[in-house]
């Protein structure tokens, strides 16, 4: 002690006197006392400071109620290299500590339990800080709050501001109480991590909640992350599980620093993580791993909006025969996936992913025979509810599967991928150096399993610069679907050296775009592998534009079948070599059925092509069936309709529409914008255009040529008065187009209206009068006139009347209306 205090201290004692040495001394010894981190309150027992730095809290130290011992604490913290050790009896499942002072505990060193289950719960409401050197030694699971009370049903409250005596306490805890205003933060930057044993639970519940770089380890089972800005109850169920208030605003969590979340074992556990804003950078990680026989639990996140950026990554995968568990994110505002972290040819993308994948995955040994004989389970459900989708610069929302599927298993076509935006989806751009695009992807690369499905709803949806959905198959499998009910869809554009390009695909290999995993390898394998057949997109949307390269595609790169293409719109546009494709290599062509109910416009070297054997092999053309009110292209731009073959026999086209302007038939490709289902070797397949001819019997009138007599329309007198009578029926009915025009000797007056009259019938019928309009630059006055009566017709009928143009009061007797025409229209 002397020697470790002249090291620390060795200038100041040199220059005390001998005489002034003993106080030295005590002062010294006094700074140590101080230094203790642990007090007892008085409370619940006599008060007391334990000492260091092994501090021992003993059962007696506390007060024990039933199963449930209660410990009070002034202050609370430990130093590194410090611990803390609870002691209890076996009788005792609870630990629960309060912190009635007014200093955040700050951890820096171990918490231990004795026993073999008990849970220990730490209440701190001025913050709960762990430190670089935090770890954890408890045979249950841990709680650190920085709640006002714990609440236990209907028995009482253990509270930091209202200390009481526990002694009802005796069930099990059922909420907790937040009373401040804006309740204090919990900081974890525990290097090791929090870990507590196989299959119990770490619950952090705040004020906001920050990792640091921190990290936490349950693993099996349950890590429960989340915390209110406002005062507000948050219920706790048996098995750790928290429900939040849908009233109260809850506050904000960060991951940064490479923070982990793991719950990952032989059977995997759950995440639940509530907040405000969400945000997980720097290659931080939220990981729900199943490697066993047992599925998992998946992953819960709720919050305001949710960002992930900088290769930060949220999964839930399989490694073994167990399901893998779910992902459901809500976000009421938004979801924001971006950027890459690591070298260019390193890259690892942000992203959130559901994986079915062989443990041998672990070792990059991509061809192993054993990963297409071994079954592994099927990867959980992805669902992101929300305002806005923002992918961008290389990040991903990814599912795939690999291994062999078990015999008499059932293929699901429920989507394994759902997205509902109410506003958008955006997917935007490619990673540096292009490896790989913004993405949403399903896939399977090895074994015989399909790839799942992807389901998207929102007002728009949008591909930029590169940015893919993909459904695809890199083996035996079959090529998942891509189901799309959107107002419009924008596919445009490419990456900036043209590498990648916009696109929606449903197929098997890519030569250009391949998907790859975290390292940046290929699943791709030999074509001759590539046996699946390609999946199918369906697109129901108000307005799709294609352009700039853009593709819609169910390709087939290996020698199975392509998959078909429906899309149903109101206007379809492709413009700068935008596609519509359902081709293949080897294998028969895919099936493309459009319904445009307006409009289909091809521009600019545009194509909707279902071709087969395009590598010069078999495999026969693809059918095309287009119903479109019109179909408008430019004949010189070469924008091609086509079904054709190299070897197979050609495709059959089929097109119903009322026009067709700048593209037509041609028995083979030209320069030209062609309609073609040709093949180079085997059978020619067939066009068929059906336009659909306009009946002039339909809603259209024959307007007659002969000219307008006014002199006769007018002593027609239609207001005539025969037998106390109108005996010419009040009205008349011209058609055709013509007018009554001005008197050429008269100025024109802004409140004179011009009546239009059109040609007489030729059969003396009726005619239609044109509404009156003002042939003047300024705004048109309408000639209208005020009905002043009425009169029954002598069929029973009922017609308003009106007299000249000064309002008449009404009078019992009826007085016939006055018809003349004055001179001013002469």
């Amino acid at each position: 002690m002397a020697l470790s205090l002249q090291k620390q201290y060795g200038k100041n004692l040199g220059s005390i006197g001998f005489a002034a040495f003993p106080w030295a001394i005590a002062f010294l010894l006094s700074e140590c006392v101080v230094a203790q981190n642990i007090t007892l309150d008085g409370t619940l027992g006599a008060r007391k400071t334990l000492t260091g730095p092994n501090y021992i809290i003993r059962q007696t130290d506390g007060q024990a109620v039933g199963s449930n011992l209660f410990h009070s604490f002034g202050k609370f913290g430990l130093d590194k290299g410090e611990a803390a050790t609870f002691q209890s009896s076996g009788k005792i499942d609870n630990i629960f500590s309060r912190v009635t002072g007014n200093s955040p505990s700050k951890i820096d060193g171990l918490i231990a339990t004795t026993g073999t289950r008990a849970n220990l719960f730490l209440m701190n409401p001025n913050g709960v800080i762990f430190g670089k050197n935090a770890s954890l030694d408890i045979k249950g699971s841990f709680v650190a709050t920085t709640a006002n009370a714990i609440q236990f049903g209907d028995r009482g409250f253990f509270s930091t501001t209202n200390p009481q005596s526990p002694t009802l306490l005796t069930v099990k805890p059922s909420a907790f109480f937040f009373n401040q205003i804006s309740p204090a933060a919990i900081t974890n930057r525990a290097k090791e991590g929090l870990e507590v044993s196989k299959s119990n639970s770490i619950v952090l519940l705040g004020g906001d909640i920050d990792f640091d770089g921190g990290k936490l380890k349950a693993p099996e089972g349950r890590v429960e992350l989340g915390g209110l800005s406002e005062p507000g109850i948050v219920t706790i169920a048996n098995n750790f599980n928290l429900t939040f208030p849908s009233q109260v605003a809850r506050s904000d969590i960060s991951f940064t620093k490479k923070a982990s979340v793991d719950v990952s074992g032989q059977g995997g556990g759950a995440i639940q993580i509530q907040g405000r804003q969400i945000r997980l950078t720097d290659e931080s990680k939220i990981t729900a791993e199943t490697r066993g026989e047992k599925d998992g639990q998946g992953i819960v996140i709720g919050a305001q909006t949710l960002t992930i950026q900088d290769g930060a990554q949220i999964s839930s995968a399989t490694r073994g025969r167990g399901r893998g568990g779910n992902i459901d994110i809500d976000a009421s505002e938004s979801v924001e996936l971006s950027g890459t972290s690591g070298e260019i040819d390193q890259d690892k993308p942000s992203k959130i992913a559901t994986d079915s994948q062989s443990k041998n995955d672990n070792n990059n040994n991509r061809n192993n025979n054993r990963d297409r004989q071994e079954t592994i389970g099927d990867p959980g459900k992805l669902t992101i509810r929300t305002r806005q989708l923002l992918i961008r610069d290389g990040a991903r929302i990814s599912s795939s599967v690999s291994g062999q599927k078990p015999e008499n298993q059932s293929i699901s076509d429920t989507p394994t991928i759902s997205i509902m935006a109410t506003d958008s989806v955006t997917l935007i751009g490619t990673s540096p150096g292009e490896r790989r695009s913004s993405s949403i992807s399903v896939q399977t690369s090895r074994g015989n399993k399909k790839a799942g499905n992807i389901a998207i709803a929102t007002n728009h949806l949008i591909l930029q610069d590169g940015a893919e959905i993909s459904a695809a198959t890199f083996g035996a499998g079959d090529g998942g679907n891509i189901a799309i009910d959107a107002d419009t869809v924008e596919v445009t554009g490419a990456s900036a050296t043209g590498k990648r390009v916009s696109r929606i695909f449903a197929g098997t290999g890519d030569p250009e775009e391949v998907s790859r995993d975290d390292s940046g390898d290929s699943p791709q394998p030999n074509k001759n592998e590539l046996t699946g057949d390609g999946g199918n997109i369906e697109i129901i949307s108000k307005r799709l534009a294609i352009a700039d390269r853009g593709q819609i595609s169910v390709n087939e790169e290996g020698i199975g079948k392509a998959g078909d293409l429906n899309i149903t719109t109101d206007f379809l546009t492709l413009d700068r070599q935008g596609q519509i494709t359902a081709s293949t290599q080897s294998g028969d062509g895919g099936d493309i059925n459009l319904i445009a109910n307006n409009l289909l416009i091809l521009r600019r070297e545009s194509d909707i092509r279902t071709d087969a054997g395009v590598a010069g092999a078999g495999g026969d053309g693809g059918n095309i069936d287009i119903f479109a009110r019109f179909i408008i292209a430019t004949p010189s731009e070469n924008s091609n309709i086509t079904a054709n073959a190299f070897e197979g026999k050609g495709g059959n086209i089929n097109i119903t529409t009322d026009g067709i302007f700048g593209i037509e038939f041609r028995d083979r490709p030209t320069s030209l914008s062609d309609i073609t289902a040709s093949s180079r070797f085997g059978i020619n397949g067939t066009v068929f255009l059906n336009i659909l001819e306009v009946n002039p019997v339909y809603s259209l009138a024959k307007l007659p040529s002969t000219t307008v007599d006014r002199a006769g329309l007018i002593a027609q007198n239609v207001c005539a008065i025969r037998e106390n009578q109108v005996a010419g029926g009040s009205s008349f009915v011209i058609t055709g187009k013509g007018g009554l025009p001005n008197n050429p000797n008269e100025p024109l007056s802004n409140l004179t209206g011009t009546v239009e009259w059109a040609n007489p019938d030729e059969n003396g019928g009726r005619t239609n009068v044109e509404a009156p309009s003002l042939h003047s630059e300024q705004e048109s006055n309408s000639i209208i006139q005020e009905a002043q009566g009425w009169m029954q017709n002598s069929d029973g009928t009922i017609a308003l009347i009106a007299q000249a143009t000064m309002v008449t009061p009404q009078s019992p007797n009826f007085t016939l209306p006055d018809c003349s025409i004055t001179s001013q229209n002469e």
